[in-house]
């Protein structure tokens, strides 16, 4: 774990300060000096004697006091010799700002390898490297070569690209908002982004934790932790670089289903995290959760002094899942008291443009005496009489005597940030539309479902592990390899999830004894292991009922397969017909996390639909349950139009089972149950197909 007083050094040496204004040491060094951190500064450069009125010493083994942290700041090639330095001080804890390690290439590669190796040998923890460091408000540290005071607050940001700084410190220059920390990871080498998060879990500044991450270090620790940390605290990541395509091709429906972004969408809701789409959700959100009481529900309220934003408002509270508040017939008969005759007091309550300050605090304190209220959006346009100043104070005085989270939208709020100076004061976010505000409150809904699901146990079956092993005895190929038709079933078998009959003929007449063995109707399907997709080379014929047909179908499938070149066939499979809704079960391991569990509607479209929903194994019943729910065609399943329900129960469990398949057998790179045949209630589920490659 990392050291919880890496960031708040007694005393740190700046090696590589500088005299030139114009390069990073000096900024670095200036930035630690006027930004009022209090303890020991040692500024460290051969060439240098005296550098912003402090002495500098040649080498930082010449520092006379105890030295807590070193911030490099020295070009590539040195650095080993700083460290060096470092390592025969006793200096644990660096801060590597010095670029030109695995950014540039290989040659900079094998320099933050050696760089690592003496870490791990000296017991360093280093920050970095190519980062811009870090900020402690709280001791007011600014150890980064960006400039600016900064505020304490009680949010801190993990951030693996330094211009995400700046984006925040513009954002609290508008809001009034802060930060108990800004940490850059740079390249990550040595302190990942896992390792800040855990320190900040029990970093009693930090309230909310946020974070814009590129790559995640280690997937598995990462969920982990985040579901651990979720918690204690919220914990809030913009993940960049969604778009980015896998770098293998699939060969599968799930591998193609299941890209990168939804793999780590999938971890974010299965471990609490609130996933932001832009910087501006990203401090949105952790602004409301920072500094108002949570949600106890997702009743919210507004109250505006005219009508278009209350409707504005009102649309996107029931687009975000939330609903408006109803107020009681004792409420309603308060506002009447105190509104005009032609004002509105149900929700939205619409004050008109004559609204007085002091009819908006009359109206805030009755809606926020509603045991139906759980939260209020209180919006104001500048117009008529109305008093923004007094306004606001009325938001930042009463907010404070409710239990209820109270988010702002005071329209045209450049023109009047004095007048709203007492909402920063008082810590009621602002919000520059009805919006981003119902956006907020979203984020916090979130937050508050989450904290009130209890924590559940992936669930476990007995099956027949060695049945599997011996299918799979020859995994240890280097190159993967593919098992479809009945060994793939016989897996299913094995793992509990029933299976259509299947049995393989080499020739029609084969095919037409097996016919009669299983019963009619049966389907039958290529059998290539050349073939991926069989319906696409007319391998696949369904309802044949006689010896004739069996015949037909054969010699048929043969030469249309035969047609696109396929030259190895080794028959054909035959199977029981079976009915039920056609969905798609599957597996994908990817390098972060582990295996991927895929579901969706199945059948020949599973690829066009992509209707599907992902969860990362090890599944929890919760978990397998949201995955059918989630999918458009839910309804489908649960029995629209009439239709009996299918069978969800069953489906949840072959879930689960496949879940517990992917945990004990890491070797299958790709699985897909396509199509998954879900019966009525009662009566099971059947896999009729399976691929797997491994």
């Amino acid at each position: 774990m990392l050291d919880k007083d890496f960031f708040t050094p007694a005393s740190l040496a700046v090696i590589g300060a500088s005299g030139n204004p114009e390069k990073l040491g000096y900024v670095l060094l200036q930035n630690i000096l006027e930004g009022g951190y209090q303890w020991g500064v040692y500024p460290v450069n051969p060439k240098e004697r005296e550098i912003l009125s402090r002495p500098v010493y040649a080498n930082v083994r010449d520092i006379p006091d105890p030295v807590d942290l070193a911030l490099v700041v020295v070009p590539g090639q040195a650095v080993m010799g700083v460290l060096q330095d470092c390592a025969a001080r006793g200096i644990k804890r660096i801060v590597m700002i010095s670029a030109g390690f695995k950014e540039i290439g290989e040659a900079g590669l094998e320099r933050e390898r050696e760089m690592l190796r003496l870490a791990e040998e000296n017991g360093m923890r280093i920050l970095g490297p190519n980062c811009l460091g870090f900020i402690d408000a709280g001791i007011k540290l600014n150890a980064t070569f960006a400039s600016g005071v900064h505020e304490a607050g009680n949010i801190a940001l993990v951030a693996q690209s330094g211009a995400m700084r700046q984006s925040f410190w513009d954002w609290a220059q508008m809001t009034g908002g802060g930060f108990s920390k800004f940490v850059s990871l740079g390249n990550a080498a040595n302190i990942t982004e896992s390792d800040v998060i855990e320190m900040l879990r029990d970093d009693e500044q930090t309230q909310v934790i946020t974070a814009y991450l590129e790559g995640i270090s280690d997937g598995r620790r990462f969920r982990s932790l985040a579901a651990a940390v979720s918690r204690v605290k919220p914990l809030l990541v913009l993940k960049v670089g969604r778009s980015a395509a896998g770098s293998r091709a699939s060969v599968s429906h799930t591998g193609s289903l299941a890209g990168d972004n939804e793999i780590h969408e999938a971890v974010f809701r299965q471990t609490g995290i609130i996933q932001a789409q832009t910087p501006e959700q990203l401090f949105d959100y952790s602004y409301g959760l920072a500094t108002q009481p949570l949600l106890r529900g997702d009743r919210i309220a507004i109250i505006t002094n005219a009508g278009g934003p209350g409707v504005m408002a009102s649309d996107a509270i029931a687009a975000s899942g939330l609903q408006l508040a109803k107020f009681s017939e004792a409420t309603v008969d308060q506002l009447r008291a105190v509104m005009p005759s032609f004002g509105s007091s149900s929700n939205p309550v619409d004050l008109t443009g004559g609204a007085t300050d002091e009819m908006y605090r009359q109206v805030l304190e009755t809606v926020l005496a509603d045991d139906g209220v759980d939260g209020l959006l209180v919006v104001l346009c500048p117009q008529g009489p109305v008093n923004v100043a007094g306004t606001a104070a009325a938001v930042a005085e009463v907010s404070p005597q409710f239990d209820k989270p109270v988010f702002a939208n005071f329209m045209g709020a450049l023109d009047h940030d004095a007048d709203l100076a007492v909402l920063r004061e008082h810590s009621v976010p602002n919000y520059l539309s009805p919006e981003r505000a119902v956006d907020g409150f979203t984020a916090m809904n979130r937050y508050r479902r989450w904290l009130e699901m209890e924590v559940e146990p992936a669930v476990k079956f007995d099956y027949d592990r060695t049945a599997v092993e011996q299918t799979l005895h020859n995994d240890s190929q280097s190159e993967p390899r593919v098992i479809a038709g009945q060994p793939a079933l016989q897996i299913l078998e094995a793992v509990g999830i029933p299976t259509a009959r299947a049995s393989l003929a080499t020739d029609a007449e084969a095919a037409v004894r097996l016919a009669a063995e299983i019963g009619y109707p049966v389907v039958m399907k290529i059998e290539s292991p050349d073939i991926v997709h069989k319906t696409e080379f007319g391998g696949v014929v369904v309802g044949l009922d006689s010896t004739e047909a069996i015949r037909a179908a054969y010699e048929t499938m043969v030469a249309n397969v035969q047609k696109h070149g396929v030259s190895r066939i080794d028959g054909v499979m035959l199977q029981k017909m079976a009915t039920g809704r056609e969905v798609i079960l599957g597996l994908k391991r990817d390098a972060q996390y582990g295996h991927a569990v895929l579901f969706g509607i199945g059948g020949i479209y599973a690829e066009v639909m992509k209707d599907v929903s992902l969860r990362v194994a090890p599944l929890t019943r919760r978990d397998a349950a949201d995955m059918i729910h989630e999918i458009r065609s839910y309804a489908l399943l649960a029995g629209a139009r009439g239709a009996e329900p299918a069978d969800l129960e069953a489906l949840t469990e072959s879930l689960l089972r496949l879940s517990q398949l992917a945990g004990d057998f890491p070797q299958i790179r790709e699985l897909d149950i396509n199509p998954l045949l879900v019966a009525k209630i009662g009566e099971g589920v059947t896999a009729v197909d399976c691929r797997l490659v491994i």
